[in-house]
């Protein structure tokens, strides 16, 4: 889940490697440290922006072989 931090923390993902969660910043973390970070509200969820819509302009032209270029004379 991609939260944003409320509060600069140390937190590890892996329980081995300990980092600084950056109060501003954005993280996609899962498992026990987020519930920890919920539990603690260092944190908020981010809200995710929708895809922008793509407008579709149907099939790509069909690249025709028209052959070698003439030649200026």
């Amino acid at each position: 889940m991609k939260i944003k931090m409320l509060k600069t923390i140390p937190g590890s993902i892996d329980g081995i490697i300990v980092q600084e969660f950056v109060e501003g910043e954005e993280y996609d973390i899962e498992g026990p440290l987020l519930d920890a970070f919920m539990r603690m509200k260092v944190c908020e969820k981010v809200k995710e922006k929708p895809a922008p819509k793509r407008k579709d302009k149907g099939p790509a032209p069909e690249n025709k072989d028209a052959g070698p270029a003439p030649e200026n004379k």
